[in-house]
């Protein structure tokens, strides 16, 4: 029971020392922007600060601000009904078998977009328009999208 008690206080100090981390400017700015978010974590690297949460329809979502509050980044989950028919298009000449595949847009501070879709141990990348653009294996570096 302590070890359990002990594991609870250990996460919630490290939840508040995040969120001390982040300017209140930049939470009141999401909160205002995101009433409805759900499950919100918030990271930082000292200059950015990345905010994930599920909306109200459980769709997952990340956004990174820098320091004066501006979004350089955001990625969102792709809900089936919104995603592209050239990209299910794609899926299915190209991979019949894979069911239930993740879509994410991409959308850099400029506004530049991108699409791209996780699989098994690749990354396919498709442009705004949901053309293919690129195939790359799965790794942490390669997740985050080039717009």
């Amino acid at each position: 029971m302590k070890k359990y008690l002990l594991s609870i206080m250990v996460v919630a100090i490290s939840i508040s020392l995040t969120l001390a981390q982040t300017p209140a400017t930049i939470v009141t700015k999401f909160k205002t922007d995101y009433p409805e978010a759900n499950a919100v974590e918030w990271k930082s690297d000292g200059e950015l600060f990345t905010v994930t949460f599920t909306d109200r329809e459980n769709m997952h979502h990340m956004i990174v601000y820098d320091e004066k509050g501006v979004i350089r980044s955001r990625e969102s989950e792709v809900n089936d009904a919104n995603v592209p028919s050239s990209i299910k298009e794609y899926y299915s000449s190209n991979y019949p078998q894979q069911k239930g595949s993740r879509v994410w847009l991409s959308e850099n501070e400029a506004g530049n977009k991108v699409y791209y879709s996780p699989i098994d141990d690749a990354v396919l990348f498709f442009d705004k328009d949901g053309k293919f653009s690129r195939q790359e294996p799965r790794t942490s570096e390669v997740m985050q999208p080039k717009n």
